[in-house]
C-alpha cells in the first residue's frame, strides 16, 4: 500500500441488490462467519492494530462470528475471535502458532478450513489484507507482491484460487493493491459471489476508517457491499492531496462467464495489438503499464 497521486475513481461493476459452539444444528440463516486474514509479516506499516481496533469498536456481536488470523512482522501468528461480552468487544485467542509462512497456499488453506470447522456458518465472508500485485507471478517485479507476502515469500493467484474452497464465500474484500483486474476476477468466479478490490494501489490507511461503521452491514443476511464501497469512496473523496486518490470495484462474479463470451465474440484481437499502451488509462506506476483497461481484451478468456 503506497501513497501516490492519481484521479479518484469509483468503479461499481454489476452491483448486487446490494464460547465456540460447534453444533451445526444451531447454525441459522442469520449466522455468517467472516474471516479476516492479515498477512503483514513484511514491510507494510503497522496499521493492523488500528484496523483490528476498528473491528473491536464497531461490531455489535450479532449474526455470526468474526475470526481474525494475524501474522505480523517478527511475531508469532495467532488466530483469535472477537467476542461481544457485556456490551464490550474483546479478543479471545483460539490458537497461537509457531512461525509459519502465511503466504503459503498450504497454510492459508489450513487456516481457512480450521475456522470453518470451528465456526460453521450459514454463509461466509473473507477480508484479505496484505501486499498484492494481482495476477502477476512471483518475482515479476523488483518489489514483487503477488497476493500475500511473508518475508519475501509470495502466494500467486493460481495458488490462492486453488487454496480456496469452491463456492464458499458470499464475498471477498481485498484490502490490497491491484486486485480488481479482470484476470483475477475471472479466476475467482467459482470461489465467491462478489468481490471488492482496487484496480490501482490502495493508499494507507486503506479501509481502516470504514470497518467500524460497516462491519455490522457485512453480517446482514444480504451483506451491504454497495454501502461498504460507497462509504469507502466518500471517505477517500473527503481527503486532501494524494490521499484523495483511489479506485474501487464491486464485481458480481456470476456475470463474468457471460462477459468473457461477449468479449470473445466482439473484440478484434488483431486491432488490439496495434493499440498504443501509453495512450490509454493505466492503474500502475510501472514502465510496462501492466494494469490497464487494455488488459480486459487479453486473449485466453
Amino acid at each position: 500500500m503506497k501513497i501516490f497521486n492519481r484521479i479518484l475513481i469509483l468503479f461499481i461493476v454489476l452491483c448486487p441488490g446490494c464460547e465456540s459452539n460447534h453444533d451445526e444444528s444451531l447454525v441459522d440463516e442469520n449466522n455468517r462467519t467472516i474471516i479476516v486474514y492479515i498477512g503483514r509479516d513484511n514491510n507494510l506499516s503497522g496499521s493492523e492494530e488500528e484496523k483490528v481496533s476498528s473491528f473491536l469498536e464497531g461490531w455489535n456481536g450479532k449474526n455470526g462470528n468474526l475470526i481474525i488470523y494475524e501474522d505480523l512482522y517478527q511475531a508469532s501468528p495467532v488466530l483469535y475471535k472477537i467476542e461481544h461480552v457485556n456490551g464490550v468487544n474483546i479478543k479471545v485467542v483460539l490458537e497461537e502458532f509457531t512461525e509459519e509462512n502465511s503466504a503459503s497456499s498450504e497454510i492459508f488453506n489450513k487456516r481457512i478450513n480450521q475456522v470453518i470447522q470451528l465456526y460453521p456458518g450459514n454463509s461466509y465472508g473473507l477480508i484479505m489484507f496484505s501486499h498484492a500485485s494481482g495476477w502477476l507471478p512471483q518475482d515479476m517485479l523488483l518489489n514483487p507482491r503477488s497476493l500475500l507476502e511473508d518475508n519475501g515469500e509470495e502466494m500467486e493467484l493460481s495458488e490462492f484460487v486453488a487454496a480456496l474452497p469452491d463456492n464458499l464465500f458470499d464475498f471477498i474484500i481485498f484490502e490490497a493493491c491491484f486486485t480488481a483486474g479482470i484476470e483475477m476476477a475471472y479466476d475467482l468466479k467459482n470461489k465467491c459471489n462478489y468481490m471488492i478490490g482496487s484496480s490501482a494501489e490502495i493508499l494507507s490507511p486503506g479501509f481502516r476508517e470504514i470497518y467500524a461503521r460497516q462491519i455490522n452491514n457485512l453480517f446482514l443476511p444480504e451483506a451491504q457491499l454497495t454501502e461498504f464501497v460507497r462509504e469507502a469512496f466518500e471517505w477517500i473523496n473527503n481527503q486532501t492531496g494524494a490521499y484523495q486518490s483511489g479506485t474501487l470495484s464491486l464485481i458480481k462474479t456470476s456475470e463474468l462467464t457471460a462477459l468473457a463470451g461477449w468479449l470473445k465474440e466482439h473484440i478484434d484481437k488483431g486491432k488490439a495489438t496495434a493499440i498504443d499502451v501509453a495512450s490509454i488509462q493505466y492503474f500502475d506506476r510501472y514502465t510496462y503499464h501492466l494494469f490497464s483497461i487494455l488488459r480486459i481484451i487479453t486473449p485466453g478468456y
